[in-house]
């Protein structure tokens, strides 16, 4: 069995006994707290329109967000058909030169089998006035077959190459967003009588002690 040990009060007195002065005015103190429940009703509805008003200007920079890359993906859009356009011009450039020279490589072709099967033509008539012309005009077409072969003796080999522009991707790339997001804050006046409610007019000292027990 184990005791406790309590201290024992030498005396009990009741507050009511230790009250000393004038009674509280219950009344001023009943409508000082409905006072004070109706501005901080107001202050509540204060809260409740502030955070209804952050939202909206939450759902607004958000459309401005959207927006923002809206415009980036139209700017880039613009750059990428500029290069697209490049591409297409370049390489109708090529096709033109390319085709060109196909274009002069098969008529001097042609050319040179149509001397052949005249010559041949020729020789198995034995005429001799047309065995000059047509061997002046062979050679002709040889020498200018001949000119055109040293020319394009040396065979250049065109491509297309896309060097992308490392700017962008480097910039691009040390953007922490695309833009920076500032909360402002500022400060409002009290609403209603709230600082009049909460200002001391006046105050009343109550004893309600307990006289120090002793032993």
């Amino acid at each position: 069995m184990y005791c406790f040990p309590f201290r024992q009060c030498a005396k009990v007195a009741l507050i009511s006994e230790s009250v000393k002065g004038p009674l509280p005015d219950l009344q001023q103190l009943s409508r000082k707290i409905r006072t004070v429940l109706v501005e901080l009703k107001k202050l509540q509805n204060y809260w409740d329109t502030n955070m209804h008003s952050s939202q909206v200007l939450y759902n607004k920079q958000l459309h401005e967000i959207g927006q923002t890359r809206q415009k980036i993906n139209t700017i880039l859009d613009e750059i990428e058909k500029t290069t697209l356009k490049e591409l297409e011009d370049k390489m109708t450039s090529l096709k033109a030169s390319v085709n060109t020279n196909v274009g002069n490589c098969s008529k001097l072709e042609n050319e040179l089998k149509r001397f052949s099967d005249t010559i041949h033509d020729i020789a198995d008539k034995g005429k001799a006035k047309l065995s000059f012309i047509a061997s002046k005009k062979s050679l002709e077409k040889i020498n200018q077959s001949e000119t055109y072969l040293i020319e394009n003796l040396v065979q250049v080999e065109s491509s297309l190459t896309f060097q992308a522009e490392s700017y962008f991707q480097q910039h691009l790339s040390k953007l922490s967003g695309l833009g920076r997001i500032v909360v402002c804050t500022q400060t409002v006046p009290p609403h209603g009588d709230l600082e009049k409610v909460l200002t001391v007019q006046g105050k009343s000292k109550y004893d309600v002690s307990i006289p120090s027990d002793g032993k």
